[in-house]
């Protein structure tokens, strides 16, 4: 059997347990993620691989945590690009100066 099967499959199970966990039909799924319901179904029979796009629009509308993201992209053969991992890291970094400069100035305030 070939990966893209496998992977097909692998993803069409996690897909719906998903969807089903949150008590959602593939046509509000379909809805909330602005795709065709007959997308879902393919999706959720193994005919279609989803899109990147896809998978970041159903990681948000079904508010996925992220051990269920890393399973759904791992599920679909797609990993998380470390390009993202940085960005994330970068953005925390600097979060943290601004924060940091933020609570000299109130000390000084006060």
């Amino acid at each position: 059997m070939s990966t893209m099967v496998e992977n097909g499959r692998a993803f069409a199970y996690v897909l719906a347990q998903l969807r089903t966990s949150r008590n959602l039909s593939q046509a509000k799924l379909a809805r909330l993620c602005e795709v065709d319901h007959s997308y879902i179904s393919r999706l959720e029979n193994g005919l279609r691989h989803p899109s990147v796009d896809f998978l970041h629009r159903v990681t948000d509308v079904l508010s996925l945590s992220e051990a269920e993201r890393t399973a759904l992209f791992a599920a679909a053969g797609v990993a998380i690009p470390p390009v993202v991992l940085d960005e994330l890291a970068a953005i925390e970094r600097t979060l943290a100066s601004v924060l940091a400069r933020i609570d000299a100035l109130r000390s000084m305030v006060a």
